[in-house]
């Protein structure tokens, strides 16, 4: 068999077959987001939700990552996937819901793990986010991180966020969200007498 250059990327094989493609997208209408709903929120007229992947391990999740993950490949330079059989992954995955024909697209996911224990304290280390092309500049990204801080903010055990190498563009991510967090929370209240507003 002739090897292709992304072969090895696509974990669950793929068809250069047109029809075959359209078969399979329509037998993919039926499907459900696999995890657990843990936000539902609409922007630009649109709902999307927010599944919590509460078995990272489970042969249901690790089938249907075989085929979101290669994302990676194409949209972060040094991506790469997770251990499927490593149970401190955490996943949260982003939905596109339509209402009306109750069909789910793919919209993105964040990837983060829990490690460094101390007693029973534990980091939150960021590792990976992607949102397709033609969901991106829409707030999406932003959703999704805030989602994972106000889930872990949460949990007493959860001491630290730190992100693994991030790019540029998820920099200035985090860095509005933080800046948001930190305003929202009153801690640049001094500012605005300074500033007289």
């Amino acid at each position: 068999k002739l090897t292709k250059p992304f072969d090895e990327f696509f974990l669950d094989g793929y068809t250069e077959d047109k029809n075959d493609f359209k078969t399979l997208l329509e037998d993919n209408r039926s499907f459900k987001p696999i995890g657990k709903e843990i936000e539902e929120f609409s922007t630009d007229g649109k709902t999307f939700k927010i599944y919590d992947i509460e078995d990272p391990t489970s042969e249901k999740w690790n089938k249907y990552n075989s085929r979101i993950q290669v994302f990676l490949k194409f949209y972060i330079e040094t991506g790469s996937y997770i251990d499927e059989e490593d149970p401190d992954w955490k996943i949260y995955c982003l939905f596109e819901h339509d209402k009306k024909s109750n069909e789910y697209y793919f919209v993105g996911f964040i990837t983060f793990y829990r490690f460094f224990r101390e007693v029973n304290k534990y980091r939150c280390r960021i590792s990976q986010q992607i949102v397709l092309p033609h969901y991106q500049r829409k707030g999406l990204g932003v959703r999704l991180l805030e989602t994972v801080y106000k889930n872990y903010l949460n949990d007493d055990d959860c001491y630290e966020f730190t992100v693994e190498s991030p790019n540029p563009s998820f920099t200035l991510l985090r860095d509005f969200v933080d800046l948001k967090r930190i305003t929202e929370l009153g801690h640049f209240d001094f500012l605005k007498e300074f500033l007289g507003k």
